[in-house]
């Protein structure tokens, strides 16, 4: 069973905040014993089968379980956002394009045409930093909706999604994969997100390792936006539908 809950997080962060008084956002539980992770994890192993090991832009080798655990826990959020989107906006407005290449590859696409990528993070101090907290030393926040990718070599960005949709997990990545292996209950939180024209207008370069996806986990430059300057869920919601 995947439940759905609208949260209202109120600000009440007890550090340094954002001006930022609430964001809405939607807790998705899955059942431990729901087919939808037995599902992924097939999905998942099928990927794994097809990657190398290796960071998508330094060549640095990485372990198995962590191209695993990244792959997995990436899989889930982007199939979740998918079954999400498929309940907002109806069946037949939402596809899930199949590829066998992991270049450009489009998480999830509207009948429009419109294309959405899915950036999912694990954040271990807690939903209420991820969304309010700041850094005192440069006033950004930490955490953000991530765009694309900006290689600095050809001075130029990946393939520009219409959408950006943001995840966040709560702890550790190896936590959560522990959990995700151990048949455990699962939750995630929807954000919201951010658009194209939105990333074009008050996005800022940010030099970090990309989200919790081994098919596309480079360290390098990022376009981002704050995330008390994204869309939350019911916003991005509606900016879907008139997508449509």
């Amino acid at each position: 069973m995947i439940e759905f809950n609208e949260r209202n997080i109120e600000n009440d962060y007890p550090y340094l905040s954002t001006d930022r008084t609430n964001f809405e956002c939607l807790e998705v539980v899955i059942s431990a014993d729901d087919p939808f992770l037995e599902d992924v994890r097939h999905k998942a192993e099928l990927i794994n089968n097809r990657l190398n090991g290796r960071s998508a832009s330094s060549g640095i080798i990485r372990s198995d379980e962590t191209v695993t655990a990244d792959n997995l826990i990436g899989l889930i959020a982007e199939y979740v956002c998918y079954e999400v989107l498929k309940r907002e906006l109806g069946g037949q407005n939402v596809v899930k394009p199949q590829s066998e290449s992991s270049n450009n590859q489009i998480d999830i696409q509207l009948s429009s045409g419109d294309t959405i990528e899915v950036r999912s993070s694990c954040i271990r101090n807690g939903l209420k930093f991820a969304l309010f907290g700041v850094n005192r030393n440069n006033n950004k926040q930490y955490i953000d909706v991530i765009g694309p990718y900006y290689n600095t070599a050809y001075k130029s960005y990946e393939s520009i999604k219409d959408f950006y949709m943001r995840v966040i997990y709560i702890g550790e990545t190896s936590s959560i994969f522990s959990r995700i292996l151990n048949g455990e209950e699962i939750v995630l939180y929807i954000t919201g997100g951010a658009t194209r024209e939105m990333l074009s207008e008050i996005g800022y370069r940010k030099y970090m390792t990309s989200p919790a996806d081994s098919r596309a986990q480079r360290k390098g430059n990022y376009l981002v936006v704050q995330m008390s300057d994204s869309l939350d869920y019911s916003e991005f919601i509606e900016q879907l539908e008139s997508a449509l």
